[in-house]
């Protein structure tokens, strides 16, 4: 079960306010995926502030 990047809550997959952001990520020629998840729009915005 994926946990929320900020507040480290556990988040039900079956949940419609989780948000989960796919960034793409290329090395030596392969491409990955990095997921980052997040409870609620609440924890997203802290994030995004944080980063500012």
């Amino acid at each position: 079960m994926p946990q929320c990047t900020v507040c480290m809550e556990p988040i039900d997959e079956g949940t419609d306010s989780r948000i989960e952001v796919v960034k793409p990520m290329e090395f030596k020629g392969s491409t990955r995926e990095i997921r980052h998840y997040y409870c609620g729009v609440d924890c997203l915005l802290e994030r995004v502030r944080a980063k500012e």
